[in-house]
Parts: C-alpha cells; sequence; structure tokens
C-alpha cells in the first residue's frame, strides 16, 4: 500500500514539475515585439540650435504645411526642411547623418511648458513612438496655446510608422 501511495505520489509531482514546465516555457517573451530603445538626440553646433529656436515657435507665419493639428514629423533632408518655411533662412543640417523631428503641442494654458521629449523606436516592429511631457505649473493662465519643439536626431529609419503619446 505505501508503494502505491509513493508511486502516485511520485507520479502527481512529475505532472505537475512537467505542468510547471510548460507554462514556464509559454511564457516567453523574447519575440513578443516590446523591445523599445530609446533613440538619444544629438546636440547641434550653437548657430543650428538658434536658429531652428527661431523658427519653430508660436506665432511664426512662416511655417506652413506644419497644421496645427500635426503632431510631429521627421524630416529627412533640406528639401523637407525648406518646404515647411516659406521665408526663414534654414540652417544647413546634414541630413545624410541626422534626422530631424520637429512638432506641435496643443496646450491649455500660455504658462505650460514642454519638460520632456523622448523618442524610442521598436526595430521588430519597425515603430517610432515620441513621448512629449507637459509641465502644468500651478497659477496657470488659462488660454489655448501652441508649443512647438524640434529634436535633432542620428539618422532615422523612412519606413516606421510613428505614434505619439502626450504627457
Amino acid at each position: 500500500m505505501k508503494s502505491k501511495i509513493l508511486k502516485l505520489l511520485l507520479f502527481y509531482s512529475l505532472l505537475l514539475a512537467f505542468c510547471v514546465a510548460l507554462l514556464g516555457a509559454g511564457c516567453n517573451n523574447e519575440d513578443d515585439g516590446d523591445e523599445w530603445i530609446k533613440v538619444e538626440p544629438i546636440i547641434p553646433n550653437i548657430s543650428i540650435s538658434a536658429k531652428l529656436d527661431s523658427i519653430f515657435l508660436e506665432g511664426n507665419d512662416c511655417l506652413i504645411d506644419f497644421q496645427k493639428d500635426t503632431v510631429y514629423i521627421i524630416l529627412f533632408s533640406q528639401k523637407e526642411l525648406i518646404e515647411i518655411n516659406k521665408c526663414n533662412t534654414m540652417p544647413n543640417i546634414n541630413f545624410d547623418e541626422y534626422s530631424l523631428v520637429v512638432g506641435i503641442v496643443k496646450v491649455s494654458s500660455i504658462s505650460d511648458s514642454i519638460s520632456a521629449i523622448v523618442l524610442n523606436s521598436n526595430e521588430i516592429k519597425d515603430v517610432y513612438n515620441l513621448e512629449v511631457s507637459i509641465h502644468e505649473p500651478e497659477g496657470r493662465y488659462g488660454a489655448v496655446g501652441f508649443l512647438y519643439f524640434w529634436r535633432l536626431y542620428p539618422k532615422l529609419n523612412s519606413g516606421y510608422e510613428k505614434k505619439n503619446n502626450y504627457k
């Protein structure tokens, strides 16, 4: 009788170990597509930075084809940069090595500001995800406004899908 109980106990133990092994194998997430990598921006020289700051700001009537509903676009050439700006002199950016991300965020207060911009890429899904965080200070002044932004990155892939997330 004892040997029969021991055999049953051993059988159920092995069965339990097998089930645990199967469950563990089913939870392997190596290729689930959630491998996001932060893309670090490039800090351009002062003249390029100052020129881009002067172009991408609210009230610049020179920006065309840059609609109020545009979230962000990735520019891959000097020609694309010139096409969205009808009257400013554009900085000379080496688009063989870099890509320029420009965008606009609608805010509900004129005292709001952008506190962070993070670009992540997912090579498995061929997706870029841009996260823009808005700082909303206490004592905000109510008025709808728009905040423009730009970031220079190492050459990005032109075939990726673009997503955005505002915080």
